[in-house]
């Protein structure tokens, strides 16, 4: 949130707008200004141009999907990294994640929190079941997506 404006970005800002009032709630963003309960992470963006040089093994015919896919890990991995600081000393229940690369070092990181947070994966639905980032909830899901699952249920 803050680099671009796409369907997460849109969904992430309306629901931290409607439950700001009702609950105690965070947003963690990659720009704009750090406000009450908004905090910007420092992170590396998909759009830097410092990332204009990376060599990737692939076929010249996917070479311009594979980059952008490379830059989207980029800046999911290094603003879940530079976010658990703040998640660390927020000691949250709930960590609602809208990318993959989140959620997967959230929840490979888990054991370092005081009070383990649970891990709800948001964006499930178009996804089957094998490409689903590890977490203890899917928000999105499909009858089909949650066949053969590896994600922690609870009652």
């Amino acid at each position: 949130m803050g680099n671009i404006y796409r369907g997460h970005e849109v969904f992430a800002r309306d629901l931290f707008t409607l439950l700001k009032n009702e609950l105690e709630i965070t947003l963690f963003k990659g720009g704009g200004e750090s406000l009450s309960r908004e905090v910007v992470i420092d992170h590396i963006p998909r759009s830097a141009s410092y990332l204009d040089g990376m060599k990737l093994a692939v076929s010249p015919k996917w070479k311009a999907a594979a980059i952008e896919e490379e830059r989207m890990r980029v800046e999911g991995e290094t603003f879940a990294y530079a976010a658990l600081k703040y998640l660390l000393e927020g000691d949250f229940d709930i960590l609602h994640c809208l990318e993959q690369e989140v959620c997967n070092v959230l929840y490979a990181h888990r054991h370092l929190f005081r009070h383990t947070p649970k891990i709800l994966w948001s964006n499930g639905g178009a996804l089957p079941r094998a490409a689903q980032p590890h977490c203890d909830f899917i928000q999105e899901h499909t009858e089909y997506n949650c066949s053969g699952a590896t994600v922690t249920r609870h009652s």
